[in-house]
């Protein structure tokens, strides 16, 4: 029996969106996944192990999804490797190489990647670039789809509003369940309290970053690993308040102001509206020069808090806004 062209179109549609349904639920469960046992058991792996092929074959016998093996190799990495304040500040060593051919380049950039891979794996210390390739090259061994992402991060307000960018930087993005997700090993092992000093500190917000949250701090170089439908420029880039790792891990949406320069003008107070913060919050907020914190009391509207902060005739600052002594947000003030 033939079908019209009116139930083909029916049936067609019907298919579509069961596909689509299918790829929302695939993310959902991307999205939900409870980590706590591949986590567990990565963090048993013992500190030594020093080359790629040997922690990728033990993830392969421990993890049977692509997604675990990732996940445990992120557990891994972070929690091991320390970043190398001493090679950031004063350089590593340099290089160059001597070609007759591109054969023989991209012969000499590999065997200078597997030094790296091998230092960082040995000596449990990298930057940026030993992170990611590291991760990379893990990932080639479990024959899971990945790439190191060059680009821009920013996290000061002295960056806000400013360009050409600067703070070159290195992460990864890895293709598990037909999509592309977002992994910085760097930013997840910890930060710098100043020039001296690295503090091992996990941070769960940098594994399968949402493109529109890591897109405050990290600008790719290439516009593809935006990985959103509406590209940023550099300048929209740089407009964007400072947003700390916690704003994201709490979930907060901010409704307003959205640019992180702010000319207070004539106003003798600050609004700042976000979504979906807790009523039993400590707010707290100060400029660049005060020693004390201020606390405050949001006003709530609906799922909405607004907090008014006294401008106090500030120019030329910086306006922190915290959360339980934490920084969420930063802004600079005209």
């Amino acid at each position: 029996m033939l079908l019209s062209n009116k139930y083909i179109r029916l049936f067609f549609n019907f298919v579509k969106q069961s596909f689509l349904l299918y790829l929302y639920l695939i993310s959902c469960i991307v999205t939900a996944q409870n980590y706590d046992t591949v986590d567990s058991v990565a963090l048993q792996y013992p500190k030594n192990i020093s080359d790629a092929t040997t922690l990728a074959k033990r993830l392969d016998v421990d993890f049977s999804t692509d997604l675990d093996k990732v996940r445990a190799l992120y557990i891994y990495l972070t929690n091991t490797v320390t970043y190398n304040l001493n090679e950031y500040q004063y350089g590593a060593e340099s290089y160059s190489f001597n070609y007759s051919s591109k054969q023989e380049l991209e012969k000499k950039i590999r065997a200078r990647e597997l030094e790296i891979i091998s230092q960082t794996l040995l000596t449990k210390k990298a930057i940026c670039e030993g992170y990611s390739i590291t991760f990379k090259e893990v990932c080639d061994l479990l024959a899971i789809k990945c790439v190191v992402i060059s680009g821009y991060t920013r996290t000061s307000f002295s960056t806000i509003g400013k360009l050409p960018l600067e703070g070159k930087h290195a992460w990864n993005a890895v293709y598990i369940n037909s999509t592309w997700n977002l992994i910085d090993t760097t930013w997840g092992a910890g930060y710098s309290r100043d020039s001296d000093h690295w503090v091992q500190y996990f941070d769960e917000h940098y594994f399968f970053t949402k493109p529109k949250h890591l897109l405050s701090t990290h600008f790719p170089e290439a516009e593809k690993w935006q990985l959103v439908l509406k590209p940023l420029t550099a300048l929209e880039f740089t407009n964007q308040p400072i947003y700390a790792s916690l704003y994201f891990n709490k979930n907060l949406e901010l409704i307003s102001p959205t640019t992180g320069v702010l000319d207070p003008k004539n106003k003798d107070i600050l609004s700042i509206k976000i979504k979906n913060l807790k009523p039993d919050s400590e707010i707290a907020y100060t400029y660049k020069k005060d020693y004390y914190l201020s606390t405050l009391i949001p006003e709530f509207k609906d799922s909405m808090a607004i907090l008014k902060i006294p401008l106090k005739q500030q120019h030329h600052t910086t306006l922190n806004i915290l959360i339980d002594t934490e920084m969420i947000l930063q802004y600079k003030i005209k």
